[in-house]
């Protein structure tokens, strides 16, 4: 599971078939099977 932590419309890219795709994953943290949120990537999500 990744939270991003600054979903907003400045976040948000739409392609010419408008498919969403999330960007700036730089807040971003990740949660394994414990469900504890995690920023050890957050070095390698940029």
């Amino acid at each position: 599971n990744v939270f991003h932590q600054d979903l907003k419309p400045k976040n948000i890219l739409a392609n010419v078939d408008c498919k969403l795709k999330i960007c700036d994953f730089g807040l971003a943290l990740v949660s394994f099977n414990d469900g504890a949120p995690s920023s050890i990537f957050r070095s390698l999500i940029l």
